[in-house]
C-alpha cells in the first residue's frame, strides 16, 4: 500500500514535468499519434535501480535478513523491492526517477505533508511521512522502509538506505 503512493507521487512527478514547459506544435484533432507500449524491463540484484542497494546494506540497515532486489526498469527510471525475511508484508521499496526540469520543487509541492528537511543526503532531501526523497543532480530517489516498528525507526532505516544510494546516483 505505501509502495503504491511512493509510485503515485513518483507518477506525478513524471505528469507535472511532462506537461509543462515548451509550446510545441500539437497534432491536428484529426491526425492520431501511433501508439508504441512501453514494456518495462524486468531487473534483479545489481542492475537499474537494484544497482543502488546490495542485500546486504538493506539487511543490516533493517536488523533483519533480506530477500535480493528485484524489479522493473523503464526510460524514465525504475524500481527495487527487498522483501524482509520474518513476519508479515516486511519490505524496503526504492523508486528512481530521472524527471528532468526542477525535480525537487516539483516533488516537494506534490509530496504527502508534514515534510521534514534532511541534511546530507545528496543535493537536497527531505521525509514525507516514512519515505526519503533524495535528489542528485536531475535524479530523485525515494526509499521506503516497511516495517512493523515505530515511525522514527522507519524514517531512519530509510535515511541510512537513501543515503548508500544516492551516493551510487
Amino acid at each position: 500500500m505505501r509502495f503504491r503512493a511512493i509510485a503515485a507521487v513518483a507518477a506525478l512527478c513524471l505528469l507535472a514535468v511532462g506537461c509543462g514547459g515548451k509550446n510545441e506544435a500539437k497534432p491536428t484533432p484529426t491526425t492520431h499519434e501511433k501508439y508504441v507500449p512501453v514494456v518495462p524491463e524486468k531487473i534483479s540484484e545489481g542492475t537499474g535501480a537494484c544497482a543502488l542497494l546490495t542485500q546486504g546494506e538493506v539487511a543490516a540497515a533493517v536488523g533483519l535478513p533480506a530477500n535480493p532486489g528485484d524489479g522493473i526498469q523503464s526510460e524514465g527510471g525504475g524500481s527495487c523491492h527487498w522483501s524482509l525475511r520474518g513476519s508479515g508484508a516486511q519490505s524496503v521499496n526504492l523508486v528512481t526517477l530521472t524527471p528532468g526540469g526542477s525535480p525537487y520543487e516539483q516533488t516537494l509541492s506534490t509530496a504527502p505533508k508534514p515534510i521534514e528537511p534532511l541534511s546530507g543526503v545528496g543535493d537536497h532531501a527531505f521525509i514525507a511521512t516514512d519515505t526519503v526523497w533524495a535528489f542528485k543532480g536531475p535524479r530523485v530517489i525515494a526509499v521506503q522502509v516497511n516495517l512493523g516498528q515505530p515511525l522514527s525507526v522507519r524514517k531512519q532505516y530509510a535515511t541510512t538506505l537513501a543515503q548508500a544510494a544516492i551516493a551510487r546516483a
